[in-house]
């Protein structure tokens, strides 16, 4: 691929219980009418009242774990005590859905290392596969992302076909914890020590819209192999009518995957009601500087169907995945485009920081951003651009 055409289209019982409406925007009590539902939820916030009842669908949901081998010692736990309950309560959030009248499950939730985590989620075993653990996150999600997470984590049994697979297709995507979830790290360590971990456990997290101007059918999440035909059809496609595009933009995001710079957790698509809307992906590149190679990340081809642009939908994209790279310990992104659609992400002309490119590319449409303050600023050198 030739660069010098990219110019604009790479484009949380008691307390959160008692102080729960002084601590967090309100939430109103809501009907949620699933598809799969058999009966209407209502969910609203768990009082200091319902600590019991929570303990009571707490050990009833964990009878389903009967008739895993790998995981029947979830049936000896105990229950949550007073000071998880107290800390939920202090600094979460608390959901209880009923049916009928009759209280069916719940879901806690908790800020951990900055991210909303998902500390528990339980249904009663008889109204499990009903809907109404779906409808208990969609309703956790839409209130973190109010209060401004921009992510929701959690762990769960790996090979449990109502645990990891379930919250796969809800969007979450398993992850390595690092030494810069400290928080989490310590929650997965009382896991470890209580015996939870005697079956596979994974992390996961979610991209939450997080006043992104997304909305509540709208997921970001890591690509799927099973998808890449799907990615590849989209790009095609957006590229087709773009402004700027050469038409081979498809091939360039495979052979991308196909290199040693592919980096599957920096794949992002977005979806909305389950359609494939939109695709960006980071890779990895390096500027040769005279102290030796500095890693960056490449941003490139940013793809949205045409019949979803202009409603904010790359900007919100390219931010998670900037963030989910930042997050994940990287420093700088360096992308060939517009500078004016880029300079509204802050990005600026990487001549400003010393860095050209070996690709003959007109230096303003070589644009960087630092995801970490000043973490350019020693990093004069040169580019060569994959092509």
């Amino acid at each position: 691929m030739a660069w010098r055409a990219k110019a604009h289209d790479r484009d949380n019982l008691g307390r959160i219980l008692a102080l729960a409406d002084q601590q967090t925007s309100q939430l109103r009590e809501q009907n949620v009418r699933n598809p799969n539902a058999l009966i209407a939820c209502t969910i609203r916030r768990a009082t200091a009242g319902d600590v019991a009842t929570l303990q009571t669908i707490e050990h009833d949901a964990a009878r389903r774990y009967a008739s895993y081998d790998d995981t029947r010692f979830c049936l000896a736990l105990p229950n949550r005590g007073d000071d998880e309950h107290a800390r939920v309560r202090d600094d979460g959030l608390a959901l209880l859905a009923e049916a009928a009248g009759e209280p069916i499950g719940f879901i806690l939730v908790l800020p951990i290392d900055g991210r909303a985590h998902i500390l528990e989620l339980a249904v009663t075993l008889d109204q499990q596969g009903h809907g109404y653990g779906r409808a208990l996150i969609t309703a956790a999600e839409e209130w973190a992302a109010s209060k401004g997470f921009h992510e929701m984590t959690l762990t769960t049994f790996r090979d449990v076909d109502w645990n990891a697979p379930f919250y796969a297709r809800l969007g979450y995507d398993p992850f390595d914890v690092g030494p810069d979830r400290l928080e989490l790290g310590a929650l997965i360590a009382d896991e470890i020590a209580a015996g939870v971990h005697s079956a596979p456990r994974v992390a996961m997290r979610k991209i939450l819209p997080a006043g992104l101007g997304l909305n509540a059918t709208h997921v970001i999440r890591q690509e799927r192999a099973s998808e890449f035909p799907q990615i590849r059809q989209l790009i095609q496609k957006a590229f087709a009518t773009a402004r700027y595009a050469e038409g081979d933009e498809q091939d360039f995001v495979e052979r991308l995957r196909q290199s040693e710079s592919y980096l599957p957790e920096q794949a992002l698509i977005l979806e909305d009601e389950g359609r494939l809307i939109a695709h960006v992906m980071l890779t990895r590149m390096s500027i040769d500087t005279a102290a030796g190679p500095y890693p960056i990340l490449l941003l490139a081809c940013v793809a949205v169907a045409a019949e979803y642009r202009n409603r904010g939908i790359g900007t919100a994209l390219i931010e998670a995945a900037l963030r989910r790279a930042r997050d994940d310990g990287h420093r700088v992104v360096i992308l060939v485009g517009d500078p004016a659609y880029y300079a509204r992400l802050s990005f600026l002309p990487s001549i400003q920081f010393g860095v050209t490119n070996a690709n003959g590319i007109e230096p303003e449409y070589v644009q960087l951003r630092e995801l970490v303050p000043r973490a350019a600023r020693d990093v004069a050198g040169r580019v060569d651009l994959p092509s």
